[in-house]
C-alpha cells in the first residue's frame, strides 16, 4: 500500500498533463487529418523493484473534449504499442539490456476529468544500475513511429543528510535548518518530515494512523555537482506543532498517543524532471508567455521523418533519516505534550 501511494503522488498530476496536450478544446469541431502523438510521463527510482510510465495518445474529437476523455479508447494505446526501457553502460554502444515494459492496471485511478478508476500504466520489473543510463522506446507498429527520449537519462543518486543530526530531534518555536549534501545529475529537491504516531484506544487496542506530513520546502541546483552542501532554514518550529494540531482530531475513544518516529526526507529528481517542474510554474509577470519543455521525442522509423511527442521521462531518489522521537531536556517533548497547539491532544511519555 505504500509503494502504491508513492507511485499514485508522481503520477497524478498526468491527467492535467494529457489534457493540455491533447488536441482539443472544450468546444469545437475539426477534421481528422491531424495523427494522434503520444504523452509519456515516467520517473526512475534506482531503489524500486517495480518501475512505472504512463503514455497516453492525443486525440481529435468533434463535440465536448471533457466528454471524450471519459471513454479510455480515445486516450490510450492499450496493448497497440510496444515498450521497451533500454540499459546502456556505453551511450556510444547498443544498449546492454532491453526491458519488455507490459501493460498494467494495479493502481487504481482518484475521481477527475478522466476515465476512473481503471488506468493503463506500462511496467516492469526489474533491478536497476544507478551507474548506467536508461532510455524509453515505444514503438507504435501501426503508425510506423518510435517515440524514445532525446538522450539516455543518468539514475538520481542518494544524497546525504547532515543536519538535524543525532538521534533525537529538536523542534521548538525557534529556527531550524535542514542540512544535507547534494547528489550527482540532481536537479530538484524536496524537503518532507514525517510525524508517526501511534494512538492508545479506550477498549484496550492501538492503531497507527497515516503519518503528518510536513512539507518544509524545496530547492533547485542548476549545477547538478555532488557534494555540495544545500541547506533550507524554517524561522519557527512552530510550523511542526500546528500541522500535528490541523491533523489530528481528539476523540473520546482515544486514551493516550505517542510518537514512534520522526523521518526526514529528501526527495531528488533529475534535470529534465526539473526543467520540467520550473517550465510549469505558474508566471510571476506580465508576459504570460511560456517556454513548453519536452525531452520525449519522435520519428517515423521507415522514412526518419520527425514527428510529434512530448512529455517527460526522469529519475528521482529518496534518502530519509529515522529520528525516534523530540528531545526531553530542550522543551521540544514538553511543547508536543503541554504546546498551545498539541497539549489538548493527549500526547504523553507514560504507555
Amino acid at each position: 500500500m505504500i509503494h502504491i501511494k508513492k507511485v499514485a503522488f508522481y503520477l497524478f498530476f498526468i491527467s492535467f498533463l494529457v489534457l493540455c496536450f491533447c488536441k482539443c478544446k472544450p468546444e469545437f469541431s475539426t477534421n481528422a487529418d491531424s495523427e494522434p502523438f503520444p504523452v509519456v510521463y515516467g520517473l526512475l527510482n534506482v531503489l524500486d523493484g517495480v518501475h512505472y510510465v504512463k503514455i497516453y495518445k492525443s486525440f481529435l474529437v468533434d463535440g465536448n473534449a471533457y466528454d471524450a476523455v471519459k471513454d479510455i479508447d480515445k486516450y490510450s494505446y492499450k496493448d497497440s504499442i510496444d515498450v521497451y526501457l533500454n540499459e546502456y553502460n556505453d551511450t556510444n554502444k547498443p544498449p546492454i539490456r532491453k526491458i519488455k515494459m507490459n501493460t498494467a492496471t494495479s493502481i487504481p485511478k482518484d475521481s477527475g476529468l478522466f476515465l476512473y478508476p481503471l488506468q493503463i500504466l506500462y511496467t516492469a520489473n526489474a533491478i536497476l544500475n544507478v551507474n548506467y543510463r536508461y532510455e524509453i522506446e515505444i514503438i507504435n507498429p501501426y503508425t510506423k513511429t518510435i517515440a524514445r527520449v532525446k538522450e539516455p537519462i543518468a539514475m538520481a543518486r542518494a544524497v546525504t543528510i547532515g543536519k538535524p543530526s543525532g538521534t533525537e530531534l529538536t523542534i521548538t518555536d525557534r529556527s531550524i535548518s535542514f542540512e544535507f549534501y547534494s547528489g550527482e545529475g540532481i536537479n530538484r529537491y524536496q524537503l518532507l518530515l514525517k510525524f508517526y504516531y501511534t494512538e492508545d484506544l479506550n477498549v484496550g487496542t492501538s492503531r497507527q494512523p497515516n503519518p503528518i506530513v510536513w512539507e518544509i520546502g524545496s530547492l533547485v541546483d542548476l549545477s547538478g555537482s555532488a557534494g555540495v552542501e544545500k541547506s533550507i532554514t524554517v524561522p519557527s518550529g512552530s510550523i511542526f506543532f500546528q500541522k500535528i494540531s490541523e491533523n489530528i482530531q481528539n476523540n473520546d475513544g482515544v486514551k493516550r498517543r505517542h510518537t514512534d518516529s520522526i523521518v526526514l526526507e529528501v526527495h531528488s529528481a533529475g534535470k529534465d524532471w526539473g526543467l520540467y517542474i520550473q517550465s510549469n510554474l505558474p508566471s510571476s509577470g506580465i508576459n504570460q508567455d511560456r517556454l513548453h519543455y519536452s525531452n520525449i521525442i519522435a520519428y517515423n522509423m521507415e522514412t526518419n521523418e520527425p514527428k510529434y511527442a512530448t512529455g517527460v521521462f526522469s529519475s528521482r531518489s529518496v534518502t530519509s533519516k529515522k529520528y525516534k522521537d523530540l528531545v526531553l531536556v530542550n522543551g521540544s517533548r514538553d511543547s508536543l505534550f503541554n504546546g498551545r497547539f498539541t497539549g489538548h491532544l493527549l500526547f504523553t511519555d507514560n504507555y
